[in-house]
């Protein structure tokens, strides 16, 4: 029993009998069923008409020797930056920074620099694409954004309709609702390599209060390790390095030592406490 309201209420004990019979799968969390509370988060709400453009993520196993997870045909792991990219921006140098324009040729993603750039402005729809991997075999994800929560616009088998799916919210008693982690779902445990098999789709507006580096990746660890997670740079250079200028940051960069590791030395750190 879930009690929000501030006030003690009888005790409720189930029975011994099953209440309720749970199915082995389950592929939907009421999607186009749940309404936000706030009457904000609806106004709020970006229409089809305000989306600028849309980013499909691929994700894809590959079993080439190692088993790894590609997203658009990249993996990301630690090893991929020089150097972090908010170390990058703030030493003026921008080595690292993603360039929106090869990104926007690219399907989204940037080669160069491994990230998704985003423009303070935009109106993203980001589509997570489940496909069989070199194997067959499918899994679920729950995949998780950071930075700022997106508005859910639901999921289903086969690949994505935009057109399909904002025929079904029009016909439905939901709204879409913001959260921060939601499922890429799979339909089936077999299917043939690289078949589009379940997605999952978010909106997501870009504003100065959400600029920064965000990862966007599935939760489940194993597969984050495998290179199951991207990398998002939300504003450009000067918007990014405004919010906190570089004075401020560079205490941070080299007081007491360096946020900087190489090849051969670990970053090293001002001990305050022993």
């Amino acid at each position: 029993m879930l009690n929000y309201e501030q006030r003690k209420t009888q005790a409720f004990y189930p029975t011994n009998s099953s209440l309720i019979d749970i199915p082995e799968v389950e592929l939907d969390f009421l999607e186009y069923t749940l309404q936000p509370r706030l009457v904000s988060q609806r106004s709020d709400f970006p229409r089809a008409s305000d989306v600028t453009r849309t980013v499909k993520i691929v994700a894809h196993q590959k079993v080439d020797g190692a088993t790894t997870w590609i997203n658009n045909n990249i993996s990301w792991f630690e090893s991929i930056p020089r150097e972090p990219y908010l170390v990058s921006l703030y030493k003026n140098n921008a080595s690292n920074f993603p360039d929106y324009e090869r990104a926007i040729n690219n399907h989204g993603i940037d080669p160069v620099t491994k990230s998704f750039p985003a423009r303070v402005g935009d109106v993203i729809d980001i589509v997570i694409q489940n496909t069989g991997a070199d194997k067959g075999g499918l899994d679920s994800h729950p995949w998780h954004a950071h930075g700022e929560h997106y508005w859910d616009l639901g999921s289903g088998n086969g690949t994505y309709n935009a057109t399909q799916n904002e025929a079904k919210w029009a016909n439905s008693t939901g709204h879409p609702v913001r959260r921060d982690t939601t499922m890429l779902y799979r339909y089936t445990k077999q299917t043939n390599n690289g078949t589009e098999m379940g997605w999952r789709a978010w909106r997501l507006r870009i504003t100065e209060k959400n600029v920064g580096v965000w990862m966007i990746h599935c939760h489940v660890l194993q597969h984050m390790l495998m290179g199951m997670q991207t990398v998002w740079v939300m504003g450009d250079y000067e918007t990014l390095t405004s919010e906190v200028g570089y004075p401020d940051v560079q205490g941070y960069l080299n007081f007491g030592g360096s946020v900087n590791g190489n090849a051969t030395r670990w970053p090293s750190v001002m001990e305050y406490f022993d």
